[in-house]
């Protein structure tokens, strides 16, 4: 345990959310929160909790709706779509992103550093209005066979959703004082 979260403490310090990169998301977010735009969140594999946390967590982001099938073709540019996906080459992300930038909806990426596969193609990361990446490659204890394990993705994801939760909470906050 000690070795994870001595590896865990350093992924974490190094990979600090960029404070430009966060406040841009932030502002994107409360745009579609404050117009009548709607927010919406899809998640998928190791970062599906994301979608739990900020729909029903403790520290919900406000008005966010999970993404379903059902919205795709409602999607419009007022909308903001958070996609997370520990896989920037996840055909269901690839699809998701067609949809919302077909749509004119802004786009917020949250993932991981995992090497790309160059027979997938390119990632869908590349079509996102910002990414937030939460710096994770590969696990964090080397095993005798040369494996690793210990892969903290949620972790280090939630790590990202915190600061971004916060300053979103802040600019409306700010925008609700002005009001």
């Amino acid at each position: 345990m000690k070795i994870f979260t001595t590896q865990l403490q350093g992924l974490l310090a190094k990979n600090e959310p960029d404070e430009d990169t966060l406040e841009d998301a932030a502002r994107i977010i409360c745009q579609a929160i404050t117009s009548d735009g709607d927010l919406y969140i899809w998640s998928e594999g190791d970062l599906a909790g994301l979608s739990v946390q900020a729909l029903s967590g403790s520290d919900p982001l406000k008005d966010c709706r999970e993404l379903t099938s059902d919205h795709l073709p409602h999607l419009s540019p007022l909308d903001t779509l958070i996609l997370a996906s520990a896989d920037r080459q996840s055909p269901a992300g690839k699809n998701l992103v067609q949809a919302a930038n077909h749509a004119g909806t802004r786009l917020i990426g949250i993932t991981s550093d995992s090497p790309l596969d160059e027979n997938h193609g390119a990632p869908w990361t590349d079509k996102a209005d910002v990414i937030l990446s939460n710096g994770v490659k590969q696990g964090l204890i080397p095993q005798d066979d040369g494996s690793r394990i210990g892969t903290p993705h949620l972790l280090a994801a939630l790590y990202l959703y915190y600061p971004l939760y916060f300053a979103v909470t802040e600019i409306l906050e700010d925008i609700d004082e002005t009001d």
